[in-house]
């Protein structure tokens, strides 16, 4: 069964209600590979949508994290324009070779500008888990964030491990 194009970012674009969420060890999905292990910090909320993403936002919701792992065998660029039209960016700006936990894939960075006016910077980064599998990771970024919300995401999503085996 192929994934819903990354759908994911739809949602995450739109900064929908925070769930709070203590600082714990998460594995998501949980019961299926590949999965992404981390820490969610004490303050950050999260919440898992009804496409298989989850939802992850530091306290002022300047910044956000979405996760997704799937079924997908096609090109990787083919996948991220994809998910690119349909959370409505700009096409690519520019990709950059990626990789999370040894999978190999790229970073697509663009912008956006969301239905309450917000202009936001997207990281988008997909990887190839294997010949049929897909991960993702979006860092999506207000045009105002502070330093410390930049750092305190850029930390949490560099610390994104994924599970294969």
């Amino acid at each position: 069964m192929k994934c819903p194009r990354l759908v994911f970012l739809v949602p995450a674009l739109l900064l929908l209600t925070p769930l709070a969420a203590p600082a714990k060890d998460v594995l998501f999905p949980e019961k299926t590979l590949p999965a992404f292990t981390f820490v969610l910090p004490d303050d950050w909320s999260s919440e898992a949508d009804t496409s298989g993403n989850l939802i992850m936002r530091c306290p002022n919701r300047t910044t956000s994290i979405v996760i997704f792992t799937g079924v997908d065998s096609s090109d990787l660029d083919t996948l991220a324009k994809e998910a690119l039209q349909i959370a409505k960016t700009a096409p690519a700006l520019r990709k950059e070779p990626a990789e999370i936990s040894g999978c190999k894939g790229f970073t697509y960075f663009t912008t956006m500008t969301n239905p309450s006016g917000i202009h936001l910077n997207l990281e988008f980064t997909l990887v190839r888990t294997d010949p049929t599998h897909v991960a993702s990771v979006g860092l999506i970024m207000a045009d105002n964030v502070a330093k410390v919300d930049e750092t305190s995401s850029r930390l949490v999503k560099n610390g994104l491990k994924l599970r294969t085996e």
